[in-house]
Order: C-alpha cells, then structure tokens, then sequence
C-alpha cells in the first residue's frame, strides 16, 4: 500500500525530529548510531532484542520511492522460539 503525500512528509518529519536529538549535554547526536546498520559483532546483543534492524538514514529513500519496509512478523527474531531465554537478564 503506498503511502500519500501527507503520509510520506509526516514521516519526514519524524525521521527529521529523530535525527536532531542529542544527548543532554548537547555532545553528540543520538541518532548517529542508527543511521547505518549496526555492525553485528560489536553489537552482538542489539541484535538479540531487535526484531527489525532498518537503518534510519534509508527510511526517506524507502518512503519516497513506495517500498515497503520489512514486516516484524515475517522477521527472524519473531521465528525464535517463543520461550523465554532462562540465561538472558535485561
């Protein structure tokens, strides 16, 4: 389903709005980290609580050109088991 016009800038907007955000003391943009994807063995456990990993700074492209962003459903994190990880602490 494409999105309209209004929908398409409403999001540019939002992906604006994260992108601003910095930490309390002004030092560095919060975002930055997400822009890329994440490297997968530096942040091994990112990848263990993340059900989507979409890197911020394609989001404009994807909405502009009316792709569809990945499902969570259909994601790899949501096949895992459904049990709870006895080992895992938050």
């Amino acid at each position: 389903m494409a999105l309209t016009d209004a929908q398409k800038a409403a999001v540019e907007q939002v992906v604006q709005a994260i992108k601003s955000v910095s930490s309390s003391r002004k030092k560095r943009v919060l975002a930055d980290l997400f822009l890329e994807l994440v490297d997968k063995q530096a942040w091994a456990d990112y990848y263990q609580v993340t059900i989507v990993d979409y890197p911020i700074r394609t989001v404009p492209s994807t909405i502009s050109n009316n792709r569809s962003f990945p499902n969570p459903g259909l994601s790899k994190a949501s096949r895992r088991s459904s049990k709870p990880d006895p080992t895992r602490t938050r």
